[in-house]
């Protein structure tokens, strides 16, 4: 299952950024999935290297969970609300902005939907 991860607003940068990072540190989500920055197309205002989204191709024994539980502690730990976040999944988006419970079950719910 691929699962893009991208970011709004004038910091989504930094967002992505850290958010990687985040998942990559993350064992759980680390050891089941493949982690990838991905470069935007090169238009005339983007910076050459800026980030688009990160990729996540995740094997069967992945718990989409882990990913809803990684996004919550990751938000709780920034010391400035970031940007929002967009995650993508079998064609559904849904954009989250807070870390709250209902937060990580939209996100289960749309990890898990089966459309």
């Amino acid at each position: 299952m691929e699962i893009k991860v991208g970011a709004r607003g004038e910091h989504a940068q930094e967002v992505l950024m850290s958010l990687h990072e985040w998942f990559l540190d993350d064992q759980e989500i680390a050891r089941h999935a493949k982690i990838d920055l991905v470069e935007a197309t090169p238009e005339p205002e983007a910076m050459p290297g800026d980030i688009e989204t990160i990729n996540l191709i995740v094997s069967s024994a992945f718990n989409l969970a882990n990913l809803a539980l990684a996004y919550v502690t990751w938000r709780s730990s920034q010391a400035a609300p970031p940007a929002p976040v967009e995650i993508t999944v079998n064609g559904v988006r849904i954009v989250v902005e807070d870390a709250s419970q209902e937060t990580a079950d939209r996100i289960t719910a749309a990890l898990t939907s089966p459309q």
